[in-house]
């Protein structure tokens, strides 16, 4: 199964569900990608997963501007990898796999 980044915004208390349409390019199609939030920055974290290829790229979708953005790292990434946990380390702003 590919996940293809579809992104609802859910309210249980108005009884909807309605699809967030990004700005921009995101990432491509995926499964077993490592994500995370961050309630502090209000950010989804993407990392890897798998495609027609094992991947390493590190995606962040900002939910008030509605966009994707690529992050690239200042020094060698991680490995490419599937099925890693991913968290938010809300005191340190960090992303971790």
């Amino acid at each position: 199964m590919i996940f293809a980044f579809t992104l609802l915004i859910l309210s249980f208390a108005a009884k909807f569900m309605q699809e967030i349409n990004p700005l921009g390019i995101g990432p491509t199609p995926r499964d077993s990608a490592s994500i995370a939030y961050s309630s502090k920055s209000n950010l989804i974290f993407v990392f890897g997963g798998k495609s027609t290829i094992d991947l390493d790229d590190l995606w962040v979708f900002d939910l008030a501007l509605l966009k994707w953005n690529i992050i690239y790292p200042n020094s060698q990434s991680p490995q490419s990898r599937t099925n890693a946990g991913g968290f938010y380390y809300n005191e340190k702003e960090e992303f971790c796999i």
